[in-house]
């Protein structure tokens, strides 16, 4: 249980990082993975079922990436988050704890993205000012009537912790 509350306070501070600055840090994700490393150890896991589900989120991640819905930082996210679930639910297979977590990720980001887009379809019925989402890419943008454009990038790291969330949920 004291893994849940570590994992729960490494996706809050990612989730601060990323939505304050759009990025994550990399001594971040590599405690947090050192610090799995110890508790496998501690609690005398395989070594061979935790590198199964580190790499299985690496390849899903990597995936991602290259359909451009993922930045690295969020493919680093997932494995960390993987293995930590991998250590608070042994009891699941290894090969499933990434595909159902990244499975998670993206029904919460496709949830996440109609409401952005439910949002800019009330504000545009409202004429408030002219938005375009590109829901691939988490994409928020806008003009406003002035002629100024904005744009916004929206994080992964919300979705991903409210999947680690929902994955916490349905597993218990």
């Amino acid at each position: 249980m004291d893994t849940l509350f570590l994992l729960a306070f490494y996706l809050c501070m990612n989730v601060i990082t990323d939505v304050k600055e759009l990025k994550t840090y990399n001594y971040m994700h590599l405690g947090f993975f050192l610090l799995n490393l110890y508790f496998i150890h501690l609690f005398q896991l395989s070594y061979q079922s935790y590198f199964l589900v580190i790499g299985t989120a690496l390849l899903l991640g990597i995936i991602l990436e290259a359909a451009r819905k993922l930045s690295p930082g969020d493919t680093k996210m997932f494995m960390v988050v993987s293995g930590y679930l991998f250590v608070g639910f042994p009891f699941i297979s290894s090969l499933f704890i990434p595909i159902i977590f990244v499975g998670t990720y993206l029904i919460c980001s496709a949830l996440i993205s109609l409401i952005l887009l439910g949002l800019a379809y009330l504000k545009k019925i409202r004429g408030q000012e002219h938005i375009e989402i590109h829901i691939g890419t988490f994409h928020l943008e806008w003009k406003k009537r002035a002629g100024g454009q904005n744009t916004w990038s929206v994080p992964a790291s919300p979705a991903i912790l409210l999947a680690t969330i929902l994955f916490i949920a349905l597993s218990v």
